[in-house]
């Protein structure tokens, strides 16, 4: 009883520490964009404002895909142990890993698709708030079915 919950204490810190490297992140992006305004580079004038602020955009997207890919890996020995606060067998766990890349296989061409009709910048911007679903459903569901959906987003 007593090793179960320092197990259930250290897969929640290792989600924290995962949430806070996040948090982090977020914080050092805007901690350089409030010191560049600060410095009183025209940015403004230049356009580089613009180039600053699309590039975060799209690379803030894609170090939330990432992050919520690369979690895994740490924490699996974690999620076999028997435990674990979400008990899987070996199993379910490589259906855990591999369903993000069946769901992959399938999405090029309605994204392609959206993106023709849409256009890009929006489906860009769209997919940033989907990681962050995602993260959400990892951090506050412990089933296995949740960590399923979550990594499939």
């Amino acid at each position: 009883s007593e090793h179960t919950s320092e197990l259930s204490v250290s897969i929640r810190s290792n989600f924290s520490r995962i949430a806070t490297l996040v948090g982090f992140a977020g914080l050092f992006v805007f901690t350089c964009l409030y010191r560049i305004i600060k410095m009183g580079i025209q940015l403004r004038d230049t356009g580089l404002w613009c180039q600053i602020f699309a590039g975060i955009s799209a690379s803030m997207g894609s170090f939330a895909f990432g992050t919520l890919f690369g979690w895994i890996t740490p924490i699996l020995p974690q999620l076999l142990s028997s435990e674990s606060e979400i008990p899987m067998t070996p199993e379910e766990a490589s259906w855990m890993i591999s369903c993000p890349e069946i769901t992959t296989m399938m999405t090029p061409i309605p994204a392609g698709l959206l993106a023709d009709r849409l256009g890009r910048k929006p489906l860009i911007l769209a997919s940033a708030p989907l990681y962050t679903v995602g993260w959400c459903i990892i951090l506050y569901y412990k089933t296995y079915l949740s960590l399923i959906v979550a990594r499939c987003i």
